[in-house]
Formats: structure tokens, C-alpha cells, sequence
């Protein structure tokens, strides 16, 4: 049986690490705030782009899969 990538196991704590950033961010004032929303802007493309390399892996292709979890660690 072949084990799920670290990948996966990495998307699985997105979820309830967005629930708790939210729960700190709802009570920053307005100034930080705004540096709050940069930080889930740069979390979210870099979950899609984890989210591409899983996929790609999935399915085979592991250089593709490589090269999206690069694109993901950039942001």
C-alpha cells in the first residue's frame, strides 16, 4: 500500500489553522489588520499551489508536482 505524501498530511491542517488565524484576526486593529489580510492572501495562493503539487503527484507526475510545491513555498 503506498502512503499519502507529507503534502497531504500538510493540507489537512489548513482548515484549522484558517479557523484560528481568523479568530486572531477578527480582533486586530485596522492597521494590522490589513497586514492580516496580506498573510491570508500569501496563504491561500501558496494552499492552491501545495494543492497543484499534490494533485500532480497523484496522478504521476512528479516533476510537475515539484515544481508547483517550489511555486508554493515562494509566496
Amino acid at each position: 500500500m503506498r502512503r499519502p505524501p507529507l503534502t497531504a498530511v500538510g493540507l489537512a491542517g489548513v482548515a484549522p489553522a484558517a479557523v484560528a488565524g481568523w479568530a486572531d484576526w477578527a480582533d486586530l486593529p485596522p492597521e494590522q489588520a490589513r497586514i492580516g489580510m496580506l498573510h491570508a492572501a500569501s496563504n491561500i495562493a501558496a494552499v492552491a499551489c501545495y494543492t497543484a503539487s499534490l494533485a500532480a503527484r497523484l496522478r504521476g507526475r512528479s516533476a510537475r508536482g515539484r515544481r508547483w510545491a517550489l511555486s508554493g513555498w515562494l509566496p
